[in-house]
């Protein structure tokens, strides 16, 4: 039983390796196998399988630029993996990902396609702009020990 986390271009190696490091603390004891699974990976889909991978997990980062490294193939893959039967969690990004559309809001609007797992427009507001100062227009990031 594999869950595989997406760590490539586009993924915030940060986010990709807390997730890996959590969830392996939390189920190692349970026979799961928490790895990394990579832009050219999922651009392939070998990995991306309901028999051998028991989830794929997306976490923060930049979508555009993970839609760039994965290609059309690559979103394909992660779409067929879904449709057979594949459980995918979106953390972030990943949860934005998940939807037709993604507007993000703030001093660089951003307009993009998504998986379309959602048939409508996910909302926010770009995860890093100006320091936090509490609108939706701003943001921070905080490492909690």
């Amino acid at each position: 039983m594999t869950i595989y986390i997406y760590n490539g271009i586009g993924s915030s190696t940060f986010s990709a390796n807390n997730l890996k490091r959590s969830l392996t603390m939390a189920l190692q004891n349970f026979g799961f196998k928490i790895k990394h699974i990579g832009h050219k990976e999922v651009r392939e889909g070998t990995l991306l399988s309901p028999s051998n991978t028991t989830m794929f997990i997306m976490g923060g980062g930049r979508f555009t630029e993970v839609k760039k490294a994965i290609g059309e193939n690559g979103l394909l893959n992660i779409r067929n993996y879904i449709n057979s039967g594949g459980l995918y969690t979106g953390i972030c990004m990943g949860s934005y990902a998940a939807f037709s559309n993604i507007d993000f809001t703030g001093k660089d609007r951003r307009i993009s396609t998504g998986l379309g797992f959602f048939n409508t427009t996910a909302r926010g507001s770009l995860p890093i702009t100006s320091p936090y100062d509490g609108t939706g227009d701003s943001a921070t990031i905080i490492e909690i020990n």
